[in-house]
């Protein structure tokens, strides 16, 4: 099954700064040979991405998402796909996202 990865870049000085360690995929994840890695600038990552592209290319309609941001990233990825036309199967044991406040300063639980 072909792996595509996703690299978000939010430029430089960012934590998403692709150029520094802080913004780079980790070895444990990082990409081996044959699979694509595609930096995107937006939460979705078929905004201005060869993203659809490739995954047309390969014939694939179904797509499984895991990654970090679940609360952004994963499922802007998972609504645009889905609105192409692919269908989009989360990994929730497989993404991640940060402590979020509720609106009464609360941090939400899983």
């Amino acid at each position: 099954m072909p792996v595509i990865h996703i690299q978000h870049d939010a430029g430089v000085g960012s934590p998403y700064d692709i150029t520094v360690e802080i913004g780079a995929i980790v070895k444990e994840v990082a990409a081996i040979a044959g699979e694509k890695v595609i930096v995107k600038n937006y939460p979705n990552a078929f905004v201005q991405t060869a993203l659809d592209d490739e995954l047309k290319a390969l014939g694939l309609k179904n797509i499984v998402l895991a990654g970090f941001m679940t609360h952004m990233c994963v499922d802007s990825t998972a609504h645009g796909g889905f609105n192409l036309g692919y269908a989009p199967t989360v990994i929730a044991s497989a993404t991640a996202t940060r402590p979020l406040l509720s609106a009464n300063g609360k941090v939400l639980s899983k």
